[in-house]
């Protein structure tokens, strides 16, 4: 299962789900604000709400 940094949604505490990713392992290489962006841009252009943070996703 490849691991990369992106930008997602993670689910809440205490549920079995899963988060929400926002970003794709082609983007991995922009910057933290690059990220940002793209996955603030995308959250919006969905209506997915909640708090976006950057870190490792596992496929």
């Amino acid at each position: 299962m490849p691991t990369y940094r992106a930008a997602y949604i993670p689910p809440e505490a205490g549920s079995n789900g899963v988060g929400v990713l926002l970003t794709t392992q082609e983007q991995s290489t922009l910057t933290d604000d690059e990220l940002m962006m793209v996955a603030r841009q995308l959250a919006a252009a969905n209506d997915v709400e909640g708090e976006i943070v950057i870190g490792d996703w596992i496929e």
